[in-house]
């Protein structure tokens, strides 16, 4: 017969630890069996008679993208650029006029200063 220290007796360290080992260990296996399910659950096809926009995982359809927006027009450029200050009035028009096919509109006299 063997002789244990212990004279064959548990002390609650031996039930606790164990059993604290076993309740993780059945956490990271219910952990790893919920990851594989939804992983795998998203590749099937759509069941029968589900709505058209199924994506798998019950998202719904894409959300429309905006389109991008129009370059700005010749005309918008110079506006920018007389708003700006990069350019006067006067070069405003001229550079305007010549956009449009016309001639230049005779520049004005400036004042003096």
């Amino acid at each position: 017969m063997r002789h244990y220290w212990h004279d064959g007796h548990h002390t609650a360290w031996t039930w606790i630890v164990p059993g604290i080992i076993t309740l993780l260990v059945g956490l990271v296996l219910v952990g790893v069996l919920v990851l594989l399910w939804r992983a795998l659950a998203g590749r099937g096809t759509p069941a029968a008679g589900a709505p058209p926009h199924w994506q798998g995982d019950g998202a719904g359809p894409p959300a429309a993208v905006p389109p991008a927006a129009a370059p700005p027009t010749p005309e918008q450029v110079l506006a920018h650029r007389l708003a700006s200050g990069e350019i006067d009035v006067d070069e405003y028009r001229h550079r305007l006029a010549a956009l449009h096919g016309g001639a230049p509109p005779p520049m004005p006299p400036r004042p003096p200063e």
